[in-house]
Parts: structure tokens; C-alpha cells; sequence
């Protein structure tokens, strides 16, 4: 009889643990639908919305969040096109969140310079979905509607061929 008690208190403490560690993931995660779940555009997310307001005097377009080959675009045209792309794009919040790093791949990443300010979006094709970063978080939008096609590959081509490819170690 003296062994139950210790097992019985064990368990007891270890249901308490884990329930609260489940409290604790579910509170966690509804901070972030609480804070996107009315987002439809770019332009409502936290750190995103003064976007247009600045002119970037560059974007860096890469093929994966890992790419070593960056195309840097200084071009106004090119730079407008592709905001104007993703400021358009008609957004609902995805309550999938990704706490991994996306080494090893990820979706298209346009990242604007404003400043010592970078904003990165991530496109990822196959999916159609957009993701950003809440700090360690990937938040995910699925795209609803765009008025225009997604211009990054012929941008990431043209500016490949007018400004050619930047390494991070340059």
C-alpha cells in the first residue's frame, strides 16, 4: 500500500504537467489567430502595413529561404511590379503555423530593404499560399484572389540578366 501513494501522486503530477503544457500551446497559438484572423491583405499585418509607403531602393528575390544565389533588383519598374503584385493579392489566414526554420527549401522569397528594415514574404507555388515571419513562426495566408499573375520567376530571370547573382559572402 505505501508504493500506490507515490505512483498515484506521480501520475496525478504528470497529468497536471501535461495539461498544462497543452493550455500553454493552445493559448500560444489562438495569440496568433486572434491577431491574423481578419487579415486580408498585406498591408493589415503587423510590421507590413507601411510597405508602400517607402520606396524600396531594392529587393532581393531568391529562389529558396537558403539560397546562396540572390538576384538583387535596383530597377523602380521591377521593384513596383512585384509590390504591386503582392499588394493586391486578396489573403485569408491559414491556422496552420510552422515553427521550423526553412532550411532546406521553402517557397520563393522576395525581401525589401527599406531602410535597416528587411520584410520578407515567402510565395510557395505549389500550394498558393504566402508565409511570413512572426519571430520564430512562419505564419501561413492562403491566397485567394490576385489581380495580376505572380511576375517573381520572369522578375528573378530579368534581373538575373541585367544585375546578375549576389552571394551573402560578397
Amino acid at each position: 500500500m505505501h508504493t500506490k501513494k507515490p505512483i498515484t501522486e506521480i501520475i496525478f503530477a504528470s497529468v497536471i504537467v501535461v495539461l498544462l503544457i497543452t493550455i500553454s500551446i493552445v493559448v500560444y497559438k489562438n495569440r496568433f489567430i486572434l491577431k491574423y484572423s481578419s487579415v486580408s491583405s498585406i498591408l493589415q499585418i503587423e510590421g507590413y502595413e507601411n510597405i508602400a509607403d517607402y520606396q524600396a531602393k531594392s529587393i532581393i528575390l531568391k529562389k529558396a529561404y537558403d539560397d546562396a544565389d540572390w538576384v538583387v533588383i535596383s530597377d523602380e519598374s521591377m521593384i513596383n511590379e512585384m509590390t504591386e503584385y503582392l499588394l493586391n493579392l486578396v489573403i485569408s489566414f491559414n491556422d496552420t503555423l510552422y515553427t521550423k526554420n526553412m532550411m532546406g527549401g521553402g517557397g520563393l522569397v522576395t525581401t525589401y530593404k527599406i531602410g535597416e528594415n528587411s520584410f520578407a514574404i515567402s510565395y510557395n507555388k505549389t500550394t498558393n499560399q504566402i508565409v511570413i515571419k512572426d519571430g520564430y513562426y512562419e505564419i501561413i495566408f492562403d491566397i485567394i484572389s490576385q489581380s495580376m499573375e505572380n511576375p517573381f520567376e520572369r522578375l528573378y530571370q530579368e534581373g538575373l540578366e541585367k544585375f546578375g547573382i549576389t552571394r551573402p559572402w560578397k
